[in-house]
């Protein structure tokens, strides 16, 4: 069974694989669809999360196959682009290492480079339960600074979430999740995060910044985990000047 996608903007555009975080799907990419509709954009449900809920998470390195699986079906077989938040991130790494042939550039957010503590795990797993129940979704939305129009998707996504999936995904975090090869990943790769990100966040920016050999670091000022939503049209431009290969926005700050 092939992960649950959907195509957007120009058929004929660069393609781009959109790969989502923990807890939501892809419709959290919607204001940077709305942006950027040159593109080809292929936006994916992870294992166990939206669409694909009924595809069971086994490991990082299975789903960067799924991807490929994706883009096989849809028949493109150029080098497409690569987006990814958090767990998303983590899996577009995977995606670079293991099949560097289907990647051209990439813009990863919030990837970690160290493996959670055991108290980041059970704080994820229970936000994972919160938005599952009735009326908590409000509650975690605003704790995860996520802009009112997207708490109903967010919402939607938690009673999506396939809970075995989740709990395999916050085990898979407490080890050594990060892909071998990491000095060998040959795309330009753009590494980010909201300057208001905990510390381990930012901190893996800049070891994975010392270890892909194509790598920049750029923090977003002011923004938390989920910039993508809370300062949409700053992530959207900064997409666009990466794989266009212009100037990034002066408003990113340096790691």
């Amino acid at each position: 069974m092939t992960l649950e996608h959907r195509v957007y903007g120009d058929p004929e555009g660069e393609p781009v694989l959109w790969i989502h975080g923990a807890l939501v799907s892809g419709w959290m990419w919607h204001p940077q669809l709305e942006a950027l509709p040159d593109y080809r954009s292929v936006v994916v449900d992870l294992p166990g999360h939206g669409g694909s809920h009924g595809i069971e998470w086994i490991s990082f390195d299975d789903t960067a196959m799924e991807l490929v699986a994706v883009l096989d079906e849809l028949g493109i077989d150029q080098r497409a682009h690569v987006v990814g938040m958090s767990l998303g991130a983590i899996t577009g790494l995977h995606l670079l290492a293991s099949a560097p042939e289907r990647v051209g550039r990439a813009v990863l957010t919030g990837a970690l480079a160290r493996p959670l503590s055991r108290w980041m795990t059970w704080a994820s797993l229970a936000v994972g339960a919160l938005t599952q129940l009735p009326g908590a979704e409000g509650l975690v939305a605003r704790a995860l600074k996520l802009p009112a129009e997207a708490r109903e998707g967010f919402h939607e996504a938690g009673l999506a979430l396939d809970r075995r999936s989740f709990f395999r995904i916050n085990d898979q975090l407490l080890g050594d999740f990060l892909p071998p090869g990491l000095g060998r990943i040959e795309a330009p790769t753009l590494l980010l995060a909201g300057a208001e990100e905990q510390a381990l966040t930012i901190e893996s920016q800049r070891v994975l910044e010392q270890r892909l050999p194509h790598a920049e670091a750029r923090l977003a000022p002011g923004c938390h985990h989920a910039w993508s939503g809370e300062r949409p049209e700053l992530f959207s431009a900064t997409v666009d000047a990466w794989l266009m290969e212009d100037e990034l926005p002066p408003e990113l700050e340096p790691l």
